[in-house]
């Protein structure tokens, strides 16, 4: 895994928007086996000020949020043995479907869209994994909660003061994606959708496999 095939994943993140992911971990560079693998993402959506799409042309959303990490995922497989663990969001049921033309291009004002489908991705990729890796590996995806990070204060300014009564702490937003890091009681389940500590149904489009199956053809494919 180290050498040429990890320079390959860290160019092809790269290439796809996942910045917060360009850096392998240890067991990456060291040869160890990872227990479990914490894919977290910005919560990035375009604006209305231009074309946002990654260098091979995919709307950025979607790049970063979906693609970006399915590479690195894909690539370190065969060394994760433990958890893999996908944080998502509740907006992933707002989303209506997955429009693959729309996946090269941001036809919304809001980017809330293709923010949403990013996210839906994200929950169809996990589960997809669930059943792929049932013999050795265990997956989950969640909802961290609406936390008071900087990310309100960037797009909306001095408005951003008018949510933060409403949103919760880092460390409280960190507890889901750590508890179905680390919870021994959790090891038996898999695929699984999580929010405020406690598993919950996730869309019906999340849980259509034939769905699950397209969407991991298709990233084979565009991430060659």
């Amino acid at each position: 895994m180290h050498g040429r095939a990890g320079n390959r994943s860290r160019d092809s993140s790269r290439r796809h928007g996942a910045w917060a992911v360009a850096t392998p971990p240890a067991s990456h560079q060291t040869g160890r086996h990872q227990d479990c693998q914490l894919r977290d993402d910005p919560p990035l959506m375009p604006t209305a000020l231009g074309r946002c799409l990654t260098k091979d042309g995919f709307e950025l959303t979607f790049g970063t949020n979906h693609l970006a990490h399915f590479v690195w995922t894909e690539t370190l497989l065969p060394r994760v043995t433990g958890r893999i663990v996908n944080v998502s969001s509740a907006g992933h049921y707002s989303a209506r479907g997955i429009d693959w033309d729309t996946l090269r291009t941001t036809t919304s004002v809001s980017g809330l869209p293709e923010y949403f489908v990013s996210k839906l991705c994200n929950v169809l990729y996990t589960n997809e994994l669930a059943r792929r890796l049932a013999d050795r590996v265990t997956t989950y995806s969640l909802h961290p909660g609406g936390v008071a990070s900087d990310i309100w204060k960037r797009r909306l300014g001095v408005f951003a003061g008018l949510l933060r009564p409403f949103l919760i702490t880092n460390e409280r937003g960190a507890r889901t994606q750590v508890r179905c890091a680390t919870d021994p009681a959790l090891a038996g389940e898999t695929g699984m959708f999580y929010s405020n500590e406690r598993k919950q149904r996730p869309s019906a489009l999340a849980l259509d496999v034939a769905l699950q199956d397209e969407l991991t053809a298709r990233s084979r494919v565009w991430v060659g």
